[in-house]
């Protein structure tokens, strides 16, 4: 299989946070055959777009009965809904 695209990558990376609580670099980077600075990129788009939060080594998904709190993770989400 070819490489992903940055897209396709960032909508997997999704798709996979709807089963999983987090997801790490070094998995994804595994899963679509690509260095870990490109995953590093593609999680660090996604949390500027609000739909993961950044944890060490890797993501969490967010939702809006999250217990954990914004401080405690080091970012926020924001509601990518109202920004459309």
């Amino acid at each position: 299989m070819s490489t992903a695209t940055r897209t396709e990558r960032m909508q997997r990376v999704l798709a996979l946070l709807e089963t999983k609580d987090s997801v790490h670099v070094s998995e994804l980077a595994g899963e679509f055959a690509v260095s870990e600075v490109t995953v590093r990129t593609d999680l660090a788009e996604l949390a500027r777009q609000g739909l993961v939060a950044r944890v060490r080594g890797g993501v969490r998904g967010c939702s809006e009965d999250s217990p954990s709190s914004p401080s405690m993770s080091g970012s926020t989400c924001r509601h990518p809904r109202s920004e459309r």
